[in-house]
């Protein structure tokens, strides 16, 4: 994996992947948001073709990112599963065994909208679960919170989106303010906890010498953290480009940070 990006954050050391995962070093704990093991599968029960291969990719990156960063936690940031139909005795037999593989490192799922329908991880497969949780300094969250601490106004509100809407029923903004009487913004109470976060799939659209290209990234602003998609089967919806929002991008095994110049808004 080529490059390293580290991101200060909440007095935090963070590093994205290339991989797609979020590596926090001080607690040995890699963050990985939207697998959707089994989607594959899913669309094969409906009808639709499409490779087999996806979800065994998507195990075999995780477990090089788990073996490189020689983690002791895993945190999946949301829908672990994509639907109830890939919940099948192939994928449950090919999580088993990387389960196995890695039995003396501590997972932990904050279910997402998909989980919801799809339910839990069988107990075999010793993942912990909730609805939210608390890290030290962050809050763990799968979709992003409707409201957050810092003010913007319209010209500054989050966008991602994509044509036809965005990932899977998201909320097309996570900073978006909502405004009261005579124009005045209201805000979530303060915290100081920062939220990391998934559910979007956010991906960047920007611009060089060659054209323009797509990828995957990650999005940090002051309050609010989200994390591409870690699946390899699964739709991007495009990030905008904003004041105090770092984007980050994953591009094969490279990883870096894309100034604002160069993104296509």
């Amino acid at each position: 994996m080529c490059g390293m990006v580290v991101v200060e954050w909440h007095s935090e050391a963070l590093h994205p992947r290339a991989d797609r995962g979020l590596w926090w070093p001080r607690e040995r704990t890699l963050f990985i948001a939207d697998p959707h093991f089994g989607k594959d599968a899913a669309f094969r029960s409906a009808g639709i073709p499409v490779p087999a291969a996806s979800g065994a990719a998507t195990i075999a990156r995780l477990e090089r990112a788990l073996r490189e960063t020689e983690a002791r936690r895993l945190v999946v940031l949301g829908d672990f599963w994509h639907a109830r139909a890939g919940c099948t005795p192939e994928v449950l037999g090919e999580l088993l065994a990387f389960r196995e593989r890695f039995s003396s490192v501590s997972m932990m799922l904050i279910r997402g909208n998909h989980d919801r329908s799809a339910g839990d991880p069988p107990t075999d497969l010793r993942i912990e679960c909730f609805a939210e949780r608390s890290i030290g300094p962050f809050r763990l969250l799968h979709e992003p919170p409707e409201e957050i601490e810092e003010p913007c106004g319209d010209s500054q509100i989050m966008a991602i989106e994509g044509e036809g809407g965005c990932a899977d029923g998201a909320s097309p903004g996570f900073a978006g303010a909502r405004f009261g009487g005579a124009g005045a913004e209201r805000f979530a109470p303060a915290t100081s906890a920062g939220v990391l976060c998934g559910h979007l799939h956010p991906c960047a659209i920007f611009s060089d010498s060659g054209g323009c290209a797509r990828f995957p990234c990650f999005v940090f602003e002051r309050q609010v953290a989200v994390l591409p998609a870690f699946g390899e089967f699964t739709g991007m919806h495009r990030v905008r480009p904003a004041p105090e929002r770092r984007i980050i991008v994953a591009v094969e095994n490279s990883i870096f940070e894309v100034p604002r110049r160069n993104l296509v808004g």
